[in-house]
């Protein structure tokens, strides 16, 4: 066979491959706190950033795994980026999980007056 066995072949910026598959990536709903609207909860079934590959467990056994792809533990925490609280001000600062960065991103909010 040779090669590295656990590289993905295919690479796509629309689906790469560290992505869950069919976009299953668990939102809470803000029932009982609109403030948890769109607020990303877990990620491949984890709390933390965890990207999908392939690892040797022998020398020809190749399985499914999960890596942290930096050198600390990465809370998923804030929304998709799509919605936020309708009550914002500029005290606010909001989180935002950018998927294809696999990092949490902070915006200041500010109202522009025309």
């Amino acid at each position: 066979m040779g090669g590295d066995q656990t590289a993905n072949p295919f690479l796509s910026l629309n689906t790469p491959p560290t992505r869950p598959a069919n976009n299953s990536i668990s939102f809470m709903t803000g029932v009982g706190n609109y403030e948890l609207t769109r607020t990303m909860g877990l990620w491949l079934n984890e709390p933390n950033v965890r990207v999908s590959g392939k690892d040797y467990a022998t020398l020809t056994t190749v399985l499914n795994a999960k890596f942290n792809p930096w050198s600390v533990d990465i809370a998923i925490s804030g929304t998709d980026g799509r919605q936020f609280s309708p009550d914002l001000d500029e005290s606010n600062l909001i989180s935002t999980f950018v998927s294809d960065l696999s990092r949490t991103t902070y915006f200041s909010f500010y109202e522009k007056n025309d």
